[in-house]
């Protein structure tokens, strides 16, 4: 995971990691303490990157918007492949990615 320069993990890392507790555990138990030790890192380190619970949480949102859907989206608008092989592209990486694991959580 990367870190910024002083020490502390990144905003990527801090969602990554909300993610993963998502799709185990559900949003129920996306609580600072649980990411904390799950990094190996103390809240500080969260609230150097985030304001509030609540700013994250927004964050989330943003990063899994940009990471799963827009950047989907634009690799669909861009390509020249029939309507059909475009739905098995999304239907593959939807697959390959296990991104399932989040529908209930979202």
């Amino acid at each position: 995971m990367k870190s910024d320069r002083d020490g502390r993990f990144d905003r990527a890392a801090w969602l990554t990691a909300a993610l993963d507790v998502l799709a185990r555990d559900g949003q129920a138990l996306i609580r600072v303490e649980k990411l904390a030790a799950e990094l190996g890192v103390t809240k500080g380190s969260f609230y150097h990157q985030f304001k509030s619970r609540a700013e994250f949480v927004d964050a989330l949102l943003e990063f899994w918007e940009e990471h799963y859907t827009l950047r989907m989206k634009r690799q669909l608008e861009a390509s020249t492949e029939s309507p059909r092989e475009r739905l098995f592209w999304i239907m593959s990486a939807v697959h390959s990615q296990n991104l399932t694991r989040y529908d209930v959580a979202f």
